[in-house]
């Protein structure tokens, strides 16, 4: 199923990535992505608005999880 299957206008579903790639013996590189689908123009500029707003606070909350997994994996 793609995400923009059958979506009513004013919505933006999003979906929410890790992904580990090998980086050599013993290391991998981990990192995180989103994809947004904005089912019309308005709601891709009400949205852009909106992440520019959360961006800060979401890009932290990666860098902690990010931070916390890489901890976790070390410790092992």
């Amino acid at each position: 199923m793609q995400m923009n299957d059958g979506l009513t206008p004013g919505f933006a579903p999003a979906a929410m990535n890790f992904r580990i790639e090998d980086a050599g013996p013993a290391a991998c590189t981990l990192t995180t992505e989103t994809r947004v689908y904005a089912t019309d123009a308005s709601t891709r500029r009400r949205f852009a608005l909106y992440w520019r707003v959360i961006y800060p606070g979401s890009a932290l909350i990666r860098r902690m999880w990010l931070r916390a997994i890489a901890r976790r994996a070390e410790a092992r």
